[in-house]
Order: structure tokens, then C-alpha cells, then sequence
């Protein structure tokens, strides 16, 4: 299992310090948390699809 250090948090939240926003934005768009999961089951599973495939 792995885990962030305070230092790693810290830098994580210096890259991407939106993301968090937009990623509750793009949830409530799909629909909330229980759409927004299933997109990504989905998305998931279309990538393994095609890694499979090779491409």
C-alpha cells in the first residue's frame, strides 16, 4: 500500500492545484458520484480492452 508523505501532498497540490475543483465539477456534470464511478469502470475497462489488443 502506498501513501503520500506531507511533502508529497504538498507537491501533488502544487501541479495540479484545480483538479480537485474540476474533478467535483465533471462529477455533478455525469451525474454525481455514483455516474461518475461507473464512467470510470467503464473507461477502465475500454483501456484494458485495448492494451489487450495492443494499441
Amino acid at each position: 500500500m502506498l501513501a503520500l508523505t506531507a511533502d508529497g501532498l504538498s507537491a501533488l497540490q502544487r501541479i495540479a492545484p484545480g483538479h480537485g475543483e474540476f474533478a467535483a465539477e465533471l462529477s455533478e456534470q455525469l451525474g454525481g458520484p455514483a455516474q461518475f464511478r461507473t464512467v470510470m469502470e467503464a473507461v477502465e475497462t475500454l483501456s484494458r480492452a485495448l492494451d489487450n489488443l495492443g494499441h
